[in-house]
């Protein structure tokens, strides 16, 4: 699910600063329409996502909620083993996947993923792997 907003719409289709002020609020207007019923089936799909794991489901809503504060353009991708956040890139995943072997994962734990420039050796980073030069996946697990 590849979306892009109006004014980068505008951009790639060569027409960029040919539209009115009016003309842009209402393509805002239908983009915001079109984001609902996404939100609304992206809703549906994390409830499939969390089908047999409904003890995870309440933790992951209220991280969901405090991601999309801090970036409200960020798209949700639902996958098969994992929830994707993006923002042109991918800043953070969500899944059930156990950060290292023999980790003990207990119910209504979730695994949360994200990059980041350094190794951050903090205590809640359960696993953190370095993908390639200045670039390190960290891993953590959280539980209500």
């Amino acid at each position: 699910m590849n979306v892009i907003d109006a004014q980068e719409a505008l951009f790639f289709s060569g027409q960029e600063g040919t539209h009115t002020a009016t003309e842009m609020n209402a393509i805002g207007v239908q983009e915001e329409a079109q984001a609902a019923t996404e939100i609304s089936t992206v809703g549906a799909q994390e409830a499939l996502f969390f089908e047999g794991r409904e003890d995870a489901l309440g933790l992951y809503l209220h991280l969901r909620d405090g991601l999309l504060s801090l970036v409200p353009c960020a798209k949700i991708e639902v996958k098969k083993t994992q929830i994707s956040f993006a923002a042109r890139r991918v800043f953070a995943v969500v899944s059930f996947l156990r950060p290292c072997k023999g980790f003990p994962y207990r119910k209504g734990c979730v695994t949360v993923s994200f990059g980041l420039p350094c190794k951050n050796d903090s205590p809640c980073v359960h696993a953190a792997v370095k993908i390639r030069e200045g670039r390190w996946t960290h891993h953590c697990v959280i539980s209500s």
